[in-house]
This record gives C-alpha cells, structure tokens and sequence, in this order.
C-alpha cells in the first residue's frame, strides 16, 4: 500500500530502514539530499565516487500501482491475488495487523517522511522508497527484468523476498528471477552472532588471524550455503590444515601438464550439481590430492603430475590453490608475517654457515631454535634447505 500524506502507521512486515535512517545521521551514513542532484542516484556519504545511474524507484512503484488493477499469475514462490498488488501472506504472523489497511496483506511500495528524514518527491508525496521496492529497482535496474540467481539470507524469504517478486512481476510482467538461494547464518561458538552478546566482528578481524584469506574461503564452503556455518578458532585452524595438506602434495609437482578428467572431475561436477555441496567438493579435492601423493610415492612423475593440473582446476572453480606451494607453506598469519619470514631465512644462512664449518652442535642449536617458532626444515641435495611452517 502507499502510506498515506502525514500519517505513517505500522505495515505488518519488517522495515530494518526505520532504524537506519535514525540511526544514520549520527554515524555519517547520509547527508541531506541534493535538491539539483537528479533523483534515482546514489547519494553517498563523505562524496564517494557515484556508482552510476539507477532507474527512478518512484517510476517502478507508479508502473506497480498500475498493474494493481489486472490480475498476476502465480508461478513459483509467488501468489499472488487479483486486485491490489498483494501476496497471500500470513497476516500478522510477525507484527500485529495494521487497522490503516485495506487489507492485511498490503505492503508499502513508498513511504511517507517524518519531519527532518531524507527524502525526494514524487507524485504521493515526499518519501522514500519502500525496503523491498529500493531492490526491485536496483536488480532490474543492473540485471534486468529477468536474472538467474537472487540470494540472500533465510530470513528474507518472508515477507522481503515475497514481496519483492509480487511488486517486481507487477511491474514488468517478466518472471524475474529463475532461482533463489537462501544462506544459513553464521554462528560463534554454537551462539548466533550479534553485538550484544559481545561475539561480533568483521572480515578484517578475521583475516589477521589467518596466513591468507584462502582459508576463510575454505571456513566457508566447508558448510553448505543453506545450513548454518559456526565460527570458532579451532574451524579456522581445521582449515588451514586442510589446505596445508593439499599445498603439501602439490609441491615439487610441476605445472602445466595437460588437464586429463579423471572420476575427480566427475565427482565434483555431480557435487557442485546438487545444489552447491560444497563440502562434498571439498571432500573430491582432498582425494585427488591423495591420489597426487600416491602417485609421487611410487615415482611416477607424468601422473603426479596430471592429477595436479586435474586438481588446481577443480579447486579453481571455488577460487582456492591461487598460490603457489612454497609461498602458502611459508606464510603466516599477522601483520609481522616479512619480518618472521626474515628473521627464519636469517637462521638458515647462520645454519648453513655453520654445517660449512662443521660446528654441528651450532647448527643443532639454531633448528631447535627454528623449530620453537614452529618452522620445520628440510635438508635437500646440493646443501639446499626448504622450510615450512608446521
């Protein structure tokens, strides 16, 4: 429904919004609106770059009004009933009924403001738009009236993704999107995440505690997208470790060898096919990496080889192996990460210098030293030595 000129009562469904625009003005998030600045564009805080223009949401709410009085096929997730733009939804199933309705099953496509909110004018008015009306226009704005895949979390589905599918095929008659795809949350330590129970923080808090962002990706698709995911530290070190081990087995294996599919590529075809298991491709990647390891345990290159190329493929696909080896084995977590890699390359050459000299017991001190900072070394021909991190 359109809110009324000066009164703005409840709407039966969430309106996060609301607390944005209070909250807003205290944290630099908006500034006032441009009267010269053509409606439909962004307006970003602190003069951000304008990411371009986007279709006008008072047009698309206009072009929704329009159609309310011609009836909408249910197709999919959608139902939808003649008359208003409406959804069969559960009245009142997650906020009382708003006696200012024509009917309980309305949502607002176009909000009146209050005293001192931004806004823009339009033909009902000075508002803003609606919540699930801003994604309607910018998806169709960017994608089109019809796109493969829409996500977002579970706790979308109702009332925003509803919604968003009835306004959206009023508007264009198009079927928007084919498939949707909804994610579990995520979860610290088996309790859900929120500021107030003090467990809350951000991808960079996160990255600090990892050798490289290979591993949350790993965290991640260790779950499937639609189960919950429970961070812990113990998970990310679980992760690290897996990607070690396939590191590990690509080592010494040179690239480039012709790509030869394999039942690897198989299994992780029918995996990613049955609707994203990514842990079972996870599973397929540490197989073929087995299967790498066996290969070189019996001295044969050319196959060693093969499955590796097979392998870095596959794990492309889930942008995972983007380094080489040696340069995963040797990262570490932090921000002193260029000053621990110097500082162990210092104690190889003092090592090596003093192996030279024949004062083993020197070069026995300085592993040991070595091995308290976690670095294992391993001696090649020809005086050459790798290291790792264990």
């Amino acid at each position: 429904m359109l809110d009324p000129g000066g009164r703005r009562g409840r709407t039966g469904v969430e309106q996060p919004d609301h607390e944005v625009v209070a909250l807003a003005p205290h944290r630099g998030h908006l500034r006032p609106v441009d009267p010269e600045r053509p409606a439909g564009r962004c307006v970003p805080a602190g003069g951000a770059a304008d990411p371009g223009p986007l279709e006008r949401h008072e047009e698309r709410v206009g072009r929704v009004v329009e159609a309310g009085g011609s009836p909408v096929a249910a197709v999919g997730e959608e139902r939808v009933v003649e008359g208003d733009v409406a959804l069969q939804l559960r009245a009142g199933e997650r906020v009382e009924v708003d006696p200012n309705k024509r009917d309980p099953l309305d949502f607002v496509l176009w909000k009146h403001a209050k005293p001192g909110e931004p806004s823009w004018e339009s033909p009902w008015g000075p508002g803003r738009p609606g919540w699930h009306i801003e994604c309607s226009a910018m998806s169709q704005a960017l994608l089109g009236t019809r796109f493969d895949i829409h996500g977002g979390g579970m706790d979308l589905k109702f009332p925003h993704h509803e919604n968003e599918i009835a306004q959206s095929r009023a508007a264009s008659g198009d079927l928007f999107a084919r498939v949707w795809m909804h994610n579990g949350f995520l979860n610290v330590n088996e309790e859900k995440m929120s500021k107030s129970l003090g467990n809350f923080f951000t991808i960079r808090d996160v990255l600090a505690r990892v050798r490289d962002p290979e591993v949350i990706r790993y965290f991640v698709l260790s779950s499937h997208y639609r189960g919950p995911i429970n961070y812990t530290l113990d998970q990310l070190t679980q992760a690290d470790a897996a990607l070690t081990r396939i590191y590990t087995a690509l080592r010494d294996v040179p690239e480039g060898a012709p790509v030869r599919a394999s039942q690897f590529t198989a299994s992780f075809c029918d995996a990613m096919d049955d609707d994203f298991n990514t842990p079972e491709a996870l599973a397929v990647l540490q197989s073929a990496a087995r299967a790498v390891n066996s290969a070189k345990d019996r001295g044969d290159s050319e196959a060693a080889a093969a499955l590796a190329t097979e392998l870095r493929t596959l794990a492309a696909v889930l942008w995972l192996l983007r380094l080489k080896p040696e340069e995963w084995l040797k990262k570490s977590s932090g921000d002193d990460a260029a000053a621990f890699t110097d500082r162990v390359e210092s104690l190889i050459a003092q090592r090596n210098e003093a192996r030279a000299r024949r004062d083993f017991a020197a070069a026995d001190r300085i592993r040991a030293e070595l091995a308290s900072l976690g670095v294992i070394l391993e001696d090649r021909p020809g005086g050459k030595t790798d290291w790792r991190r264990a």
